[in-house]
């Protein structure tokens, strides 16, 4: 009963994926969990579930600072003050959905996983969505919530470091998303083109490793890899030179 019960709901999962309904994914991937730990195509349906309904707060957001920085727009007190509440209720909504992955990261999906490669994924995920919740913010709470992040990165890196080829995609996908949290959340920008710049020279030689699903992704990665070493690279030189 519990298998066809959990086929029939991975089945809807999927359909509401389709649909773009992420919340309907969220309420019946979380049922699953109640079943038992997630296979990784489960697991898939809910990162990219949260990842939508927190990548729209974040575009808006940035829609809405741009607004509100606009020299035209500044002198406009009550265009001003509707913008910030929207700013605000977004950051809430943003908020929300953060605290609510890391929440059932801690308590359902980490103390459920075995395998290494689970526990990279989770300490990533929680890790990311603490970068999330700190990317508009400042003071003390972009602090607290910086150190957060880079204390489940390092988890994850140690882990993935310790059982993960250095060309496997998931440890790729981490290694990027570290980096980017160092460059532009916690400012360290040189360690951050370092680590991405050694992540993409240690996995060149081993990509014929991997099977063809795996080197797609792999060399998707390290392009986007490539790409912010050459940027930062640049924005480093440009700043030295000014």
């Amino acid at each position: 009963m519990a298998s066809s019960d959990r086929e029939l709901k991975y089945f809807m999962a999927r359909v509401a994926d389709q649909a773009e309904r992420h919340t309907d994914v969220i309420t019946i991937i979380k049922s699953i969990i109640e079943i038992g730990p997630l296979t990784s195509e489960e697991r898939n349906l809910l990162s990219v579930a949260y990842k939508a309904l927190t990548g729209n707060r974040r575009t808006a957001l940035r829609t809405v600072i741009a607004f509100i920085e606009d020299p035209s727009i500044q002198p406009q007190a009550e265009r001003i003050s509707k913008l910030q509440e929207l700013k605000n209720k977004l950051l809430s909504e943003l908020d929300d959905y953060c605290k609510e992955i890391v929440e059932l990261v801690d308590k359902k999906l980490l103390p459920s996983a075995t395998e290494a490669g689970n526990k990279v994924f989770y300490e990533k995920l929680k890790a990311d969505y603490f970068r999330y919740s700190v990317e508009f913010k400042d003071g003390n709470e972009r602090k607290e919530g910086s150190n957060k992040a880079k204390e489940s990165y390092k988890v994850a890196m140690d882990i993935a470091e310790s059982s993960l080829s250095k060309a496997n995609p998931q440890y790729l996908g981490l290694a990027l998303n570290y980096s980017v949290f160092l460059y532009e959340i916690d400012g360290q920008k040189t360690e951050a083109i370092s680590l991405a710049d050694k992540t993409f020279k240690n996995a060149v030689d081993l990509l014929e490793e991997l099977v063809e699903e795996e080197y797609s992704e792999a060399t998707l990665i390290l392009q986007l890899l490539k790409d912010n070493v050459t940027l930062w690279t640049d924005e480093q030189g440009t700043n030295d030179a000014s």
